[in-house]
């Protein structure tokens, strides 16, 4: 499976994009990307699942804008963060992201011959959630390299961010590969040793 990032918007938040055989699969589509759009239909990719780690405006702005391009994209979002899914001018969300499936803990999503798998990852808002297949892990905006997601935003939590990372994340296989919601890639293992705020036992 070949994989490619994006790096969108003012918040420079990271879409992912997996794909093989002309199907794609996109993680956390935050802006509206000529430049994503342009990159699907080079390659003739078909986009079959789009999977939303949180509600946050940086990681569904761009939901909509795809599904119009491909409509029968199915779209995965985690239940607990369904407040952040409605009309919100204020926050720059200007109709109702259009979410097809909601996800909750352990719920398994195919693609191709991988099961993806939602791990509920409570803290920086509160239904974020982190997806996790075959030693990768694409943990939104709950873990980055050397930190960790902001606790200061609305139904955020720090005490749920620490269980979620202590508890959840870094029982992770250590090789396990991080790719988060904003910078670079990491693994469990460098985050268990090094990470600022959060260090593995």
């Amino acid at each position: 499976m070949n994989l490619k990032i994006f790096v969108l918007g003012p918040y420079q938040s990271n879409c992912y994009v997996l794909y093989k055989d002309f199907k794609a699969m996109i993680i956390d589509p935050g802006f509206e990307s000529k430049e994503l759009l342009f990159f699907l239909k080079e390659k003739g990719l078909l986009v079959e699942i789009i999977y939303i780690t949180h509600g946050h405006i940086d990681h569904v702005g761009g939901v909509n804008f795809l599904k119009k391009n491909f409509p029968n994209a199915i779209v995965y979002a985690p239940i607990k963060d369904r407040y952040w899914y409605a009309k919100n001018p204020k926050v720059g969300l200007f109709e109702d992201v259009r979410v097809d499936i909601f996800t909750k803990e352990d719920d398994l999503i195919p693609f191709f011959d991988y099961l993806f798998k939602v791990i509920e990852t409570p803290g920086h808002s509160y239904g974020s959630t982190s997806l996790y297949f075959n030693k990768i892990l694409f943990s939104g905006d709950t873990l980055f390299k050397g930190t960790v997601g902001r606790t200061d935003l609305y139904l955020s939590n720090f005490n749920d961010l620490e269980h979620s990372i202590k508890h959840k994340l870094y029982r992770l296989p250590n090789k396990t590969v991080v790719y988060p919601g904003h910078g670079p890639i990491t693994t469990i293992e460098f985050e268990k040793k090094h990470n600022y705020f959060i260090k593995g036992e």
